[in-house]
């Protein structure tokens, strides 16, 4: 990884994200790594861009795009963009599906508005009483990185690639790519963040905390925290809510207090083998272009 590339579009950050299943291949036309599955009940592959964005897109057609995924045997590509970058109407249309996908809280320092909501500055107040929030090198905290991040999974029920590999949080902490910013109480973590930085602007990746940190409102100061360390950047990407969220209050509601401004990104499909994909879609009892999701034979996506 050179330390222009964004550390989403490295090949090891890649192969780190997929080390549990599937395999990796390279898109020309895009200049991306792709995670390549087998698609289930079938013989036919297909590609998913990275977790959580694909960064820094290039130009391509249709038909180029196409030619490529065909070549590579995959019946379909489905990825994700960075909702800081904005995407040319060329590069939207060499793409079958291209919809707004997930509304991100960003936050400007340099913008007019950069008080917190009242709430936030409550909560915020109150964890900086109890807790003390630093920059820490994940290498040193790395088996309570894990387990604040098992207890996430158990809290949140989160499954498929949301439940990382020891493989990919060991590139997060040596990549050297990635920050972390930790939270203590009496001595103890009970929160983390991890962000990364690129081109001026600096993005939330992921983050847990446990039981404790919860109580403490560790969040709130480690997002305070992330917010004052970035400050000389252009733009932060405090990220979005989850697709199932429904309860007021939840995780849009903490992003929103502390944000000033917000960004939508895209999910975009290419479909390569449209005989394939409709086969696919009537083995697996799913609407070949419904709106819901894509590939519709996967049923809904949990891309980021």
């Amino acid at each position: 990884m050179t330390e222009h590339e964004h550390p989403y579009a490295s090949q090891a950050y890649a192969a780190a994200l997929c080390a549990m299943e599937g395999r990796i291949g390279f898109l020309e036309t895009l200049g991306i790594w792709v995670e390549i599955n087998r698609i289930p009940e079938s013989d036919a592959y297909d590609a998913r861009g990275v977790y959580p964005f694909s960064p820094s897109l290039q130009q391509t057609g249709q038909e180029t795009l196409q030619d490529e995924l065909r070549a590579l045997g995959l019946v379909s590509l489905v990825l994700v963009t960075d909702a800081l970058e904005d995407q040319p109407d060329t590069l939207l249309a060499a793409f079958d599906v291209r919809r707004s996908y997930k509304e991100h809280f960003t936050y400007r320092p340099g913008s007019v508005q950069t008080e917190f909501s009242a709430n936030n500055q409550r909560y915020l107040r109150r964890a900086r009483r109890r807790c003390q929030f630093r920059d820490i090198d994940l290498v040193d905290h790395f088996d309570e990185w894990i387990a604040l991040y098992d207890h996430l999974i158990r809290r949140h029920g989160l499954t498929g690639r949301h439940q990382f590999s020891h493989t990919y949080m060991k590139h997060l902490a040596q990549s050297g790519r990635f920050d972390a910013i930790g939270a203590f109480f009496d001595g103890r973590l009970i929160g983390c963040q991890t962000w990364l930085t690129h081109n001026g602007c600096a993005y939330g990746h992921i983050g847990a905390s446990n039981d404790e940190g919860y109580r403490h409102g560790a969040a709130f100061g480690l997002y305070g925290h992330a917010i004052e360390k970035y400050a000389g950047c252009r733009e932060l990407d405090l990220g979005g809510a989850p697709d199932r969220e429904r309860v007021p209050g939840g995780l849009s509601s903490f992003k929103s207090g502390f944000a000033n401004g917000r960004r939508s990104n895209f999910l975009l499909g290419s479909i390569a083998d449209p005989s394939q994909y409709d086969a696919l879609c009537r083995l697996h009892k799913a609407t070949p272009r419904q709106e819901g999701f894509f590939p519709a034979y996967r049923g809904p996506a949990t891309l980021s």
